[in-house]
């Protein structure tokens, strides 16, 4: 879907994001590509960026390039409804510590088998706040289609996935109250 790239969506922020989350200051980012990772009408309180990055950095004595997709998640800034619902609830705030705390720590229990989420890789707290994570659709995830049902076999796959999110947030609970 076609995108405007906000202004503050550059080299620079991917090029901090990437560095911060990989702990490697030899990143340097040379492109970056942006397109909307949903469709209009799909409801989400945030604006979600699809980014695809193409950086290098340094290897032992040279250095290599790589590519990687990350998603990269608004905190809305219209000025309209939305945005005041999101600040008003604090739907943002409640996702960034979902994502980089709460989540974090079910993936760790559960073993990169068997996580529940895609990990968390960067969090600006400014005008506007963006979630920066790992983007899924690498891994072969995808969306479903909502106007269509789901076969037997996806609806197994899911509730074993809602199975493991129960049981990861079981543990989490007992640990913490336990330690």
């Amino acid at each position: 879907m076609a995108l405007e790239t906000p202004e503050w969506l550059n080299l620079g922020f991917v090029n901090k994001a990437l560095q911060q989350s990989e702990n490697d200051s030899s990143i340097q980012v040379s492109s970056i590509f942006s397109e909307s990772a949903t469709t209009k009408g799909d409801n989400y309180v945030s604006d979600v960026i699809r980014i695809t990055v193409e950086f290098s950095r340094d290897q032992g004595d040279h250095r290599i390039t790589e590519k990687k997709s990350i998603i990269a998640k608004v905190s809305p800034t219209d000025g309209g409804s939305r945005q005041k619902l999101v600040e008003d609830v604090g739907y943002f705030n409640f996702e960034i510590s979902m994502m980089s705390n709460t989540l974090n720590k079910m993936n760790e229990l559960l073993g990169p088998k068997h996580r529940v989420s895609g990990k968390s890789l960067y969090i600006h707290k400014g005008n506007p706040t963006v979630l920066v994570m790992e983007d899924l659709t690498p891994l072969g995830f995808h969306k479903a289609d909502r106007s269509s049902s789901l076969d037997l076999a996806h609806c197994t796959l899911a509730l074993q996935g809602l199975a493991r999110f129960h049981a990861a947030t079981v543990a989490l609970c007992e640990k913490v109250n336990y330690t």
